[in-house]
């Protein structure tokens, strides 16, 4: 988990590294050099992205490479972008992958340094916790109705990994994206009581939920999870023209062939298992939403035989069958391995994992999908913060249970207004032994925690108080919050009532420990 370690030794920087713009009739270049008691990195890669009214520029390198001036495309005007780059002490025991903000006014004569400005990034605003409204999307339609731009919506948790990845890389990136250009973004505390009346309006499950409204305020689309950077990209761009919601709105069973086969398989990705109907078409949605519906094996072989290239979309949906059926979902494993980039791959072998007998070969494959995620960190907290709590997991399942409850603690440090680190944590002490430390954790959570985030808390902190044996106190904690929160009207808030159920079964006595 070295890779991760950032956590603690990135606050240790005492300075910025300096950053030079250099233009000459021999073209453009950047430098970049250490703060005062610190070198650069020799083997630790760096990235400069920059972006301004000329273009954009994205050069990377190891760090032996920035020893003499880099070329770079030449740009003029007002600049900002980010520096990621590894710095070290002196005597080199110690290094660490920094991440900063670069802005700065550039020139147009042709020869000329520029200093550029160098700073900790500014946190981006921060939508969730007790204090978040829903203010935002009336706003942003009132703009809208003015300016005429697309309203996109972004229903997203704190806790939530492909939320905290679709806002590092592209709703709150360092460098506005492009894409955006036609969107008034507004983004809403889906864990918040200030959303429920548009989710309920909006009927949103799962998250993140991206919906685009047009400047009247009706929905246009939508997409439930992440799929990735240049797929959201490409899904951006097509979304203000699309008669998605209007043909999910009549559902599968009132369009044909093709076209009710992938409506059925965006309804079952959804989570509404209710209104993705069967279809005749035997196209690979309409096997992917079979599979999403009852999970079986036939439609598994039905991707292998006839829809290989789809075999990633199908191993999300195969993990019920590892057990049961190893043999189909070994072989989606290996069709879906040659198309999978990044932490794609630790998908893949959890996956795997799940569908090998326990013992070596088990655990080797768990330690490998942790090492996955380690060697695809970035340096960069925002960018890596998906990762940590499955990372934390994997870390448990191959027996390394120490090293996720340092990365959980070190994680929980980094981010205090939120208790997304300490609801794993404190049931893993637990499982460790250790629910005297699991009760100081619980508690924690309850502190920073806010609506539905609260009511999970409570229920984290009635299962540490049963673990050492206070159940009455267990049972009281629990109906005390059942009657502190008003419960909202029965399906408003699936999470809600599911979380309240919870609840209920520990105030009862009946939650199996």
């Amino acid at each position: 988990m070295l890779a991760f370690l950032f956590i603690s030794q990135a606050r240790a920087v005492p300075a910025a590294p300096a950053v030079s713009f250099v233009a000459s009739p021999r073209g453009a270049t950047v430098s970049v050099v250490a703060p005062a008691g610190y070198k650069l990195a020799a083997d630790a890669p760096w990235m400069l992205s920059l972006t301004g009214p000329t273009g954009g520029a994205e050069v990377r390198g190891s760090g032996h490479t920035l020893a003499s001036p880099v070329p770079i495309p030449g740009m003029s005007g007002a600049i900002s972008g980010s520096l990621d780059v590894g710095l070290c002490t002196l005597d080199g025991t110690s290094c660490a992958p920094t991440h900063w903000q670069v802005t700065g006014e550039l020139p147009t004569a042709r020869r000329v340094r520029q200093a550029l400005s160098v700073e900790v990034p500014q946190p981006p605003v921060h939508p969730f916790g007790p204090d978040a409204t829903a203010d935002a999307l009336d706003e942003a339609l009132a703009r809208a109705a003015t300016s005429g731009k697309m309203v996109l919506v972004d229903f997203s948790a704190a806790w939530c990994p492909p939320c905290n990845q679709l806002a590092a890389e592209l709703l709150h990136a360092a460098v506005p994206d492009p894409v955006l250009d036609g969107y008034e973004v507004v983004v809403l505390d889906a864990d918040h009581p200030s959303s429920f009346p548009a989710k309920d309006r909006f009927d949103v499950g799962g998250y993140p939920s991206v919906l685009v409204l047009g400047p009247d305020g009706a929905e246009r689309t939508r997409i439930v999870g992440y799929p990735g950077l240049e797929a959201m990209r490409t899904w951006l761009a097509a979304a203000p023209t699309s008669a998605d919601a209007r043909d999910l709105a009549a559902g599968p069973a009132a369009a044909d062939g093709p076209r009710a086969a992938a409506l059925a398989w965006t309804l079952a990705f959804a989570g509404k298992t209710e209104d993705a109907a069967e279809t005749g078409a035997d196209t690979p949605e309409r096997h992917l939403a079979a599979l999403a519906l009852d999970p079986d094996p036939r439609e598994l072989q039905w991707i292998l035989d006839h829809a290989p290239e789809r075999s990633l979309d199908a191993a999300p949906l195969a993990v019920d069958l590892a057990e049961k059926e190893p043999a189909v979902v070994l072989a989606l494993c290996d069709a879906a391995a040659p198309l999978a980039r990044g932490t794609q791959l630790a998908d893949l072998l959890e996956l795997r994992a799940a569908a090998v007998p326990a013992g070596p070969e088990r655990l080797a494959l768990l330690r490998g999908a942790a090492a996955v995620l380690v060697a695809r960190s970035t340096g960069n907290p925002a960018l890596d913060k998906p990762h940590l709590t499955w990372l934390a997991a994997l870390y448990e399942q191959s027996e390394q249970p120490e090293a996720a409850v340092a990365l959980l603690e070190d994680a929980s440090a980094r981010w205090p207004d939120e208790p997304t680190y300490d609801l794993p944590l404190a049931p893993l002490l637990v499982r460790l032994g250790r629910p005297d430390q699991a009760l100081v954790v619980a508690e924690r959570a309850l502190a920073r925690a806010w609506g539905d985030n609260h009511l999970r808390a409570v229920a984290a902190q009635a299962r540490v108080l049963q673990a050492l044996g206070r159940d009455a106190e267990a049972r009281d904690v629990a109906a005390a919050e059942l009657l502190a929160v008003p419960a909202p009207p029965v399906g408003t808030n699936p999470r809600t009532d599911r979380y309240r159920a919870t609840l209920q079964r520990l105030a009862d006595g009946t939650d199996p420990r």
